[in-house]
């Protein structure tokens, strides 16, 4: 049984319902998306701000995990994914921060015609619509972007960062991070509830005759017709037990994220010939970088007591489940004010490596970008070519005085990392706590995501892929993350008026590293987790550097087949991916228009 479309779109989460509604404005164009999760659009665990983070371990999310990570003990670590309508977006803690310039044209300079800032931003601006602090309205896209109350907690932030000298003015949608900030989030300002791709992007769109969108339909392969040119025509998917075909008379494009396209690819026969004849998978394009490139953000999470004040509230009673706080909370957000109303985690600061702004330390930092160099025995499939322009990047932003290598994420509230990366909750008690969690901007470690069987699981939480971030396989990793933990510990909260803050000997994160960037080192390597930003494992860039796809998103080696989704990323967003990957399927619904004519 086959129905036939003209673009058939695999995943229907942040990139795929933006791309099918923005390719969908044609009328001439019959789109189907096909997405393997439940469609809970109208769930209030989606909608509402305040039970965010609900989904996580349900059914509506992937619950995959990772292997067990040499840099981090082999510890093995969860990686949340979304398996619903909206897919990461409807799951995600709201936070909506452009990449940086210097980012986005390093992708550019990879030899990525039309991937420059300029042009990047342009399909960024045409995403959202922010409602500012002002009341003042910018821009007139799907997105609804706000930023959350001021609060006394972002005053101390602020001035602190002021007192060290740091800029505290920082537009987050600018692509010039540097300083203390206060992010935008996807929180519409009038309703507050989430806005993301499944009622921004589609609900505009789902009463379009041409836009067809099936749920809990996994998708097998992709489906090819070999005679010369190689095409792709359709994909295989199974659907309440039955297997069924969907025909594409112009292209497949695959947007089910950097940890299922690459897999999908792998069980359609398109990735490493070695791999896919081992598993039995007939090889259709024989592509060694299909799945491999994989980038996360190493992220470590810090606890400090705090004093009990007026103004300087903290989420630790909801964090506890206590009933009142729950109801205060309640009564809060149906008052459209308090932790309800946004993900908690906006008040924020992008830093360059700490002491980098002297003479003395930017010449400690050359002289470990020298020793921690690694070989090309350690480049497993990865070009020499791609690897230097990879280490030439961060170099210059490790050498910078302005550009960040790290994000600090701040929450009232005890909020840390269990050994498997999951939250922990705050040790029984009456104490109040604020939290920070660090993660590096540019991990030079690279790692892996591949099929380990012939068969797609219909199963959420199955193994049927080894997911490897391969955490800190650089040695630089660990260094550079552990020298702004020791500024967070030393520094940061040791100045005024976040200090004052701050009970003094008070309760801290269980085995909270002492004072010596060693301490700080050890700390990092036992509790550090990955925040969950895959991206890089169907990199964009020319095929003799390690390309999966071109600079207009088409897979190497046949016609009709792209890729639209954060996997294309070849150097990782230095934050938060998702306002990247909304301006990714705005950049790649303008390209595919052209294309298709």
């Amino acid at each position: 049984m086959s129905e036939v479309f003209d673009v058939v779109i695999v995943g229907g989460g942040t990139a795929g319902l933006a791309l099918a509604a923005r390719l969908s404005e044609d009328p001439g164009l019959q789109i189907l998306v096909l997405e393997a999760g439940e469609d809970l659009t109208e769930d209030p665990r989606v909608n509402t701000p305040f039970l965010g983070s609900s989904l996580v371990h349900s059914s509506a999310d992937w619950q995959f995990r990772t292997v067990p990570q040499v840099g981090l003990g082999n510890r093995e670590t969860i990686v949340p994914r979304g398996r619903l309508l909206g897919g990461c977006s409807a799951l995600d803690s709201f936070l909506f921060t452009a990449p940086s310039k210097h980012n986005v044209n390093t992708w550019a300079d990879l030899g990525n015609s039309g991937w420059d800032w300029p042009s990047f931003s342009d399909s960024l601006r045409r995403t959202y619509t922010l409602v500012k602090a002002s009341k003042e309205i910018e821009g007139n896209g799907p997105l609804e972007l706000s930023f959350p109350e001021d609060t006394e907690w972002l005053r101390v932030w602020k001035e602190t960062f002021a007192n060290l000298g740091y800029p505290t003015s920082l537009d987050s949608l600018s692509g010039e991070l540097y300083g203390a900030y206060l992010s935008a989030i996807t929180v519409d300002a009038a309703a507050k509830q989430r806005s993301y791709s499944g009622n921004a992007y589609l609900q505009r769109a789902r009463s379009r005759q041409n836009l067809a969108v099936y749920t809990e339909t996994l998708v097998e392969k992709v489906i090819f017709d070999e005679s010369k040119p190689l095409r792709a025509i359709g994909v295989r998917y199974s659907q309440e037990g039955l297997v069924k075909v969907a025909t594409a008379r112009r292209e497949v494009v695959l947007s089910a994220g950097a940890i299922n396209s690459p897999k999908i690819l792998e069980l359609s026969g398109v990735g490493d010939s070695q791999l896919l004849k081992l598993l039995g998978i007939d090889v259709v394009i024989d592509n060694k970088h299909v799945g491999e490139n994989l980038q996360n953000h190493p992220t470590v999470g810090m606890c400090f007591e705090v004093v009990d004040q007026e103004g300087f509230e903290t989420m630790d009673g909801i964090l506890r489940g206590e009933a009142p706080a729950f109801a205060a909370a309640q009564a809060d957000y149906e008052k459209q004010i308090g932790f309800g109303t946004r993900g908690n985690l906006e008040v924020a600061a992008q830093l360059p490596v700490p002491g980098v702004e002297t003479p003395e330390g930017k010449q400690e930092i050359e002289k470990l970008l020298d020793n921690k160099r690694r070989g090309k025995e350690g480049l497993g499939t990865t070009t020499q070519a791609f690897a230097s322009a990879h280490e030439k990047f961060v170099r210059s932003v490790l050498t910078s005085s302005t550009e960040p290598s790290a994000t600090y994420l701040t929450i009232p509230g005890y909020a840390t990392y269990a050994e498997d990366g999951s939250l922990a909750g705050p040790p029984p008690g009456h104490e109040k706590y604020y939290s920070a969690a660090i993660t590096l901007s540019y991990p030079l470690s690279r790692g892996s995501v591949h099929i380990t069987s012939s068969s797609p699981s219909s199963s959420p939480s199955s193994s049927s892929h080894a997911i490897d971030p391969a955490y800190f396989s650089h040695p630089l990793d660990l260094e550079i993350l552990a020298r702004h933990l020791h500024f967070l510990q030393t520094t940061l909260i040791s100045t005024p008026p976040f200090s004052k803050q701050i009970v003094p000997n008070g309760k801290r994160s269980p085995a909270a590293p002492g004072p010596t960037l060693d301490d700080a080192r050890r700390y990092v390597r036992d509790w550090a987790t990955g925040s969950h930003d895959f991206v890089g494992s169907c990199a964009m860039m020319p095929r003799e550097l390690g390309g999966v796809v071109d600079n207009r998103l088409r897979v190497y080696g046949c016609e009709g087949l792209r890729v639209v989704d954060a996997s294309i990323f070849p150097v990782a967003v230095g934050t938060s991916p998702v306002a990247s990957v909304y301006a990714l399927a705005e950049h790649a619904a303008r390209i595919m228009k052209a294309d298709l004519g």
